[in-house]
């Protein structure tokens, strides 16, 4: 049995797709699943001990955990999984899937993981 607030995380979820979804496909291997997805930002900076720092934008993607099934499997996102968004110019971006300065590939954005923040960057441009 859901909870009040589990059932609210799903309804403010879908309605979160409903108005900035983008429709995207995610991959592992040869197994793919299409859904939408909405695109989010991470700002990263990384040091290193000279002192430098480099900051740098990563791609995030919040999705419905229910969504995330490949070849009738449910699935948690893992590092090197691909998610493709198709853009404007009919061109595919491809992000990988990748661990966030040991925070992991992924984030539950609620207690019961219903929804899934997942790090990604981008790692290329496939032409139409």
């Amino acid at each position: 049995m859901t909870s009040r607030m589990q059932q609210s995380v799903a309804r403010h979820a879908g309605r979160l797709e409903a108005a900035a979804g983008e429709s995207v496909t995610y991959s592992r291997g040869a197994a793919s699943a299409t859904f939408n997805a909405t695109p989010a930002h991470t700002a990263v900076t990384i040091g290193d001990v000279s002192g430098l720092s480099i900051r740098a934008k990563r791609r995030d993607w919040i999705v419905q955990t229910a969504s995330l099934v490949l070849g009738g499997v449910a699935i948690l996102p893992q590092v090197g999984d691909l998610i493709r968004q198709v853009i404007g110019d009919g061109s595919t971006a491809v992000f990988e899937v990748q661990d966030l300065g040991g925070e992991g590939c992924y984030r539950p954005i609620d207690p019961a993981m219903i929804v899934l923040r997942i790090h990604t960057q981008q790692i290329g441009r496939e032409e139409a």
